[in-house]
């Protein structure tokens, strides 16, 4: 459950440490926009299909989400880099095995 007035971007921090940005206005492949992302309530996610951005050396990189047992750590934030002493940085754990 998201609520609502949540923040626009989402990215998720894997079970190996690995950033994964899913929705962010600078990346050519994401979920959806920011505008959609911040309309949800509510997000349902397939783990076999689920696929996020990484960057290697500045090029964006389509790889799947859900690869490893383990907690994956969904951010919702202002801003992916933002400071996480933000009030609307929102933080979702998720166990995947």
């Amino acid at each position: 459950m998201l609520g609502t007035n949540h923040a626009p971007k989402l990215g998720v921090i894997t079970p190996d440490e690995r950033f994964m940005v899913l929705v962010e206005s600078y990346v050519q492949y994401t979920l959806m926009t920011e505008q959609a992302f911040v309309m949800k309530t509510s997000l349902e996610i397939n783990t076999r299909s689920l696929e996020g951005v990484t960057f290697n050396d500045g090029e964006e990189m389509v790889e799947p989400v859900f690869t490893l047992p383990g907690t994956y750590r969904f951010v919702i934030s202002e801003g992916l880099a933002a400071d996480p002493e933000s009030k609307r940085t929102v933080t979702i754990e998720v166990k995947y095995d």
